[in-house]
């Protein structure tokens, strides 16, 4: 019967993809921007579905059943910079009307100087490391049909490209919107309900502290333990790994989807932040709950709500939460898919495309991107969090110093952009390598700053070279 339920709430999520297909135009605006008519509730919504993933039911409360109540810093601060991060909405939505790009990658270039190389690079960026992130998000969800359901790996990948597919294919960037917001609203049912019964059974917040107290002293301490650059250190460095939202594609084109209006970027931005903050609150609570149960666990972290949901929960409620938990990660997923395949036609063969096959071009790269990112999931990294912090922190350095020199006006030629993009982003991954990251600082900060250090030498030595002459 769990199949059953999981099923119907399944095809009620992709009937409302479907059912978009109906205020469908046919040309590349409406398909990758839903013709920019995006109310601020949809675009909010469905922002802070695709934020949250599947991570957040694997790798997040993986990370919280380990590092306890110390885990606070780690949220606390990488969702400030994610709150200081929707100050330039409006600007993000002010600038897709006054340049009709149609992709992120498109936008910061023109804001840029337009140069086509680093168009075609951001490009690449984006599909592989994108891809990455998304093969993440359908592996969150081959360990939750696995946990739940006993189907193995493979088969559950199969399903969730399927899914993403058939939306994805009849209504494109709207499809991914409607639906990432009703997969939100889903999602936070399946945690509320979750919460709810948990603390009620271990009788209330008091008692929580007292059994984590109980099982590991650490569980309970305030701060986090051995960190390789100290507190204030970390707490930075997660704080500019939240503002990494800048360099989002999937999430930003929601604010570039935005319909015109005085106030709907900032109404986008508050939808957004309360039900990050609601849904984050109730997902913290929750995962320290659920270290009590398992106080001697010996099993993957990263599979502790999914083994508490089996264990407690009729087969209806269980097939709920199992629909939001998989929804969850193709809320993200769809919507990566989608970016990296318009990264394909819109910024690396656009010259090559007529505008009338377009859309067709985007439809058979969302399903060879689709492929490709099902085979990184069964043969690339099992690590939910590591993989998606990295990958996150990678696109954030890709895109974030481009966004902010082009906020303060500053001119940039194109062969300082790409020596940026390529030292950030070789920072970043090195960074990451050698360890740096884990209990010290998160890998976007020193490759934002590497990123930045590289512009103003460029700047100074192009100064230099200027007085020189004259």
């Amino acid at each position: 019967m769990i199949t059953f339920y999981f099923t119907v709430f399944l095809l009620l999520l992709i009937g409302i993809g479907i059912y978009s297909h109906k205020l469908r135009k046919n040309n590349s605006e409406d398909y990758l921007l839903a013709s920019s008519n995006v109310s601020p509730m949809l675009s909010g919504i469905s922002a802070a579905a695709s934020t949250f993933s599947g991570f957040m039911f694997t790798g997040f409360v993986g990370y919280i059943f380990v590092h306890g109540i110390s885990a606070i810093w780690f949220i606390f601060f990488m969702f400030l910079g994610e709150f200081l991060s929707t100050n330039f909405n409006q600007y993000i939505q002010k600038q897709t009307e006054k340049t009709r790009a149609l992709t992120y990658i498109e936008l910061i270039v023109k804001l840029t100087g337009g140069y086509e190389n680093l168009r075609k690079i951001l490009a690449l960026v984006v599909v592989l490391f994108l891809g990455i992130y998304a093969s993440s998000q359908i592996l969150s969800s081959t360990k939750a049909l696995e946990e739940i359901l006993n189907w193995n790996q493979v088969t559950s990948i199969i399903i969730a490209a399927v899914i993403i597919l058939t939306y994805s294919f009849y209504g494109g960037i709207r499809a991914s919107i409607w639906t990432d917001a009703a997969q939100g609203l889903l999602m936070m049912v399946a945690v509320g309900l979750l919460s709810y019964y948990a603390l009620n059974k271990i009788g209330g917040i008091t008692n929580l502290y007292v059994k984590l107290e109980h099982i590991d002293y650490k569980l309970v301490s305030f701060y986090p333990k051995d960190l390789k650059f100290g507190l204030l250190a970390f707490a930075i460095g997660w704080l500019f790994h939240g503002m990494g939202l800048l360099g989002q594609p999937h999430v930003m084109n929601r604010y570039m989807a935005l319909k015109k209006g005085r106030k709907t970027s900032r109404n986008a931005s508050l939808y957004f932040m309360f039900f990050t903050v609601l849904f984050v609150s109730m997902l913290f609570v929750l995962s320290l709950t659920i270290r009590v149960y398992y106080a001697n666990s010996t099993f993957d972290q990263e599979i502790a709500l999914l083994k508490f949901s089996n264990e407690f929960f009729s087969d209806f409620f269980l097939g709920l939460i199992l629909a939001g938990i998989f929804a969850s990660t193709i809320s993200t997923a769809d919507s990566q898919i989608l970016v990296c395949s318009s990264a394909v036609v819109r910024d690396l063969f656009s010259k090559h495309i007529s505008a009338k096959k377009a859309v067709f071009y985007n439809k058979i790269a969302t399903l060879a991107i689709t492929i490709f990112i099902a085979l990184i999931a069964i043969y690339g990294s099992k690590n939910i969090f590591k993989t998606v912090v990295m990958s996150w922190a990678i696109l954030g350095v890709a895109f974030t110093p481009l966004l902010a020199l082009a906020i303060l006006r500053q001119k940039v030629s194109e062969t300082t952009t790409i020596a940026m993009l390529i030292l950030g982003v070789g920072t970043t991954i090195a960074w990451n390598e050698i360890g740096y990251g884990s209990n010290g600082i998160p890998a976007f900060l020193p490759g934002f700053l590497v990123s930045l250090f590289v512009f103003f030498i460029s700047e100074k030595l192009i100064q230099s070279k200027v007085s020189k002459k004259s």
